[in-house]
């Protein structure tokens, strides 16, 4: 932590302030405005949608001023995006802000990797981003907590302060990382010597043509669909089907959260030895596993599983696929920051994780869509992890014998 306190101060208080509203959005909206709660999700739906250029102009921005630059950007962006959401009343000011907290969370996505490499400051990458990461979840986890309790007594000025918080949080981040964040690293500056001639194109068709990146984006893209099971496809399955108690949702989503602050460091150092493609071919194992159980439930004609057994498959797949996820983002990102030319990692990161909200655009449409038969959803799932399991061991491959570039 040595010169670096500032900084993950700066990341703990713009991820608090993050836990403190998002659980509380569609409610905030709700209750500020008279639109419908369908409108409202249209409304977000077409902002995500809006946004996902600006992930490939986060990853500009991160080749042209560097990634603390940008990282002060994003946290500049979501204050003004939660400002409209303060002193909003109706569907303009409202969408306005949605789109810019939108834009905010491409730029953050397309910077973060990046800049986590610069905290690392050559120590090793997965230790340091395991280590945010871990932090990260802690902060909404009390973030959420502290939601709870403050709306305990009903007031909708308590949530208006909530907006307030997350507002003053985006500043004090912004202003402890302008002052204290590491700089110097690769994607650091603006430098391009090791790009290819031609400017802005040509950088971004060098990018391209690294076979790896390009392998790591549609890897990536085909896995994120797990990561949202949790948030799209259990509940309907876990409560409608399985008539579990609703309550068992959130508490499930925070039990996932509660793992990865206990066991995200030491498993991460537990696997450091590991090659990456070895890390992901255990995460895709864990993740087929938890696919493979629900099945077993989701025969046709079988009936939904008792109370006991029901609570217990959720809470057994939920902690396989916590284990899939920790096992699978530290190795993804590292994999992603071996880009062979240093000063073009911004732009790497802004097209993998363009891919990554890409996919979370369409996948909860594919995922409701196949809920009409959970086996198929599984079966779906399951060849969707295998597939982005051989684009993510192939890149790691390629990396490695270095014949990289087509």
């Amino acid at each position: 932590m040595k010169g670096r306190g500032s900084t993950v101060l700066a990341i703990v208080l713009d991820t608090m302030g993050v836990g403190l509203f998002l659980p509380l959005t569609m409610l905030y909206f709700t209750l500020v405005t008279d639109l419908s709660v369908a409108r409202i999700g249209a409304l977000l739906s077409v902002a995500t949608l809006l946004s996902l250029p600006i992930g490939l102009v986060g990853g500009e921005l991160v080749h042209r001023l560097g990634a603390v630059r940008v990282m002060v950007l994003n946290n500049l962006l979501a204050a003004a995006g939660y400002l409209c959401y303060l002193f909003a009343s109706g569907q303009s000011l409202i969408f306005a802000g949605m789109i810019i907290v939108a834009a905010s969370d491409r730029i953050f996505l397309s910077s973060w990797p990046p800049f986590v490499q610069q905290l690392a400051a050559g120590e090793r990458f997965e230790t340091w981003f395991a280590f945010i990461e871990a932090a990260k979840a802690a902060c909404v986890v009390a973030g959420g907590a502290m939601a709870t309790v403050a709306l305990a007594g009903g007031s909708m000025e308590i949530l208006r302060l909530l907006v307030l918080i997350n507002v003053l949080s985006s500043l004090a981040a912004a202003v402890l990382i302008v002052r204290k964040a590491p700089r110097g690293s690769p994607a650091a500056g603006s430098g391009t010597a090791d790009a290819p001639a031609g400017g802005t194109l040509a950088g971004w068709a060098g990018v391209l043509r690294t076979r790896s990146t390009a392998l790591l984006v549609v890897g990536n893209f085909l896995t994120t669909p797990l990561g949202l099971l949790s948030g799209i496809a259990f509940p309907f399955l876990f409560v409608d089907r399985w008539h579990i108690p609703s309550w068992v949702i959130p508490a499930l989503f925070t039990y996932s959260y509660v793992l990865v602050v206990l066991l995200q460091t030491p498993l991460t150092e537990a696997l450091k030895s590991r090659p990456h493609r070895q890390v992901l071919c255990v995460s895709s194992l864990l993740s087929c596993t938890a696919m493979c159980l629900l099945a077993l439930f989701s025969l046709p004609g079988q009936e939904a599983p008792s109370p006991a057994v029901a609570v217990g498959v959720a809470v057994i797949c939920s902690t396989i696929l916590s284990f899939a996820g920790m096992a699978y983002f530290p190795a993804v990102n590292a994999m992603l920051m071996k880009h062979p030319r240093p000063t073009e990692s911004g732009r790497a990161s802004g097209l993998f994780h363009t891919g990554t909200s890409l996919a979370g655009a369409f996948a909860p449409a594919g995922i409701t869509w196949l809920l009409q038969e959970p086996l198929a959803l599984w079966t779906a799932m399951v060849a969707c992890s295998i597939s982005g399991l051989l684009f993510l061991f192939t890149a790691d491959l390629l990396m490695k014998g270095r014949n990289d570039v087509a």
